[in-house]
């Protein structure tokens, strides 16, 4: 699904991951129609993880969860921290 203002409904998801780095709890990862936020496993357990991926899912079905795309042609920005 698309809109005029390049919001696409994407996937979304939490995994608990080793490979988050050093001195971060989380990292944001994009994919075209999936943002996949990798948590480090001191940081969530597997239960919070079961419980906002199924959050996540009911909110891209009932159209709550939409994501805005960059278009290729523009710089993207990065969160400071």
């Amino acid at each position: 699904m698309e809109d005029s203002a390049n919001h696409i409904a994407a996937r979304a998801r939490i995994i608990i991951s080793d490979l988050v780095p050093d001195g971060k709890t989380m990292v944001e990862l994009e994919r075209p129609g999936e943002t996949v936020i990798a948590v480090h496993p001191d940081h969530i357990s597997p239960e919070l993880a079961r419980e906002w991926n199924a959050h996540l899912a009911h909110a891209v079905r009932s159209g709550r969860w939409l994501r805005a795309e960059t278009p290729p042609d523009q710089p993207r920005g990065h969160p400071e921290s």
